[in-house]
């Protein structure tokens, strides 16, 4: 007679023991399995959505819609808009104040910014064809001078009117004592006018003032047709007097 174990007050046979240990074993390791797939699924599920939550909100900033209400949508919209805030040069923006958007914000903005026109240096080759003349009149001058002499005191007077325009525009800007307009011509009319010329392109002084300028373009003129009357033997003055 087969062997029976009391349980709870009920006879199970050993077989019948065994084997419901066995069913539930199998069906545990099943549940598992079963558990794991589905909490894969809802990490899938969730993935996708955080994407599509992203992307219509980029979406919608773009086209001016409202966006998602979604947390990871919201932060999407947040850095995409502190970012093109500071590209667009808007001074409330969080990123221009200083936030942690900042650094990446303004290196995205200066990518983004054109490129700045660099300054023409056209009027070096304005001031090279001013220079022929008065040179070619003191090569010829110094036939009777010192050439080291004569080019040396024109060096100098060009660098000390280029000192005085520089420390004159200094003074304009921290608003102290000018320079009187007058020593500045006559610095230019001794002959120091190459240096006034290259101080108002590179330090951008007197270079706007409508009635300076006609000043001392004339000194120019005078200069270049002295030079060119010497060279030609004073015709142009005979011709005058």
């Amino acid at each position: 007679m087969a062997e029976s174990v009391e349980l709870d007050g009920v006879d199970q046979p050993p077989a019948a023991r065994g084997g419901g240990f066995a069913q539930g074993l199998r069906f545990g390791r099943r549940g598992i399995f079963v558990g794991l797939e589905a909490a894969i699924q809802q990490l899938h599920n969730l993935s996708r959505e955080l994407s599509g939550a992203r992307a219509g909100a980029t979406v919608a900033v773009e086209q001016g819609e409202d966006a998602p209400r979604h947390p990871a949508g919201v932060r999407q919209v947040e850095r995409d808009v502190e970012i093109r805030s500071v590209a667009h040069g808007d001074d409330d923006a969080p990123a221009a104040r200083g936030s942690k958007l900042a650094p990446r914000a303004e290196i995205r903005s200066m990518r983004a910014m054109p490129d700045v026109p660099e300054r023409s240096w056209n009027w070096l080759l304005a001031l090279l064809a001013l220079l022929l003349l008065p040179a070619l009149a003191l090569g010829r001058l110094g036939l009777h001078f010192d050439r080291a002499w004569l080019f040396g005191g024109w060096a100098a007077l060009t660098l000390v009117t280029f000192s005085v325009y520089v420390t004159d525009k200094g003074q304009a800007k921290a608003g102290g004592g000018r320079v009187p307009e007058a020593l500045l011509h006559l610095l230019e009319a001794l002959g120091g006018w190459p240096g006034a010329f290259v101080a108002q392109q590179v330090v951008r002084h007197k270079n706007a003032k409508l009635g300076y300028q006609v000043a001392f373009w004339m000194i120019v003129a005078l200069h270049q047709v002295v030079a060119l009357d010497y060279l030609l033997g004073w015709q142009i003055w005979h011709w005058l007097t």
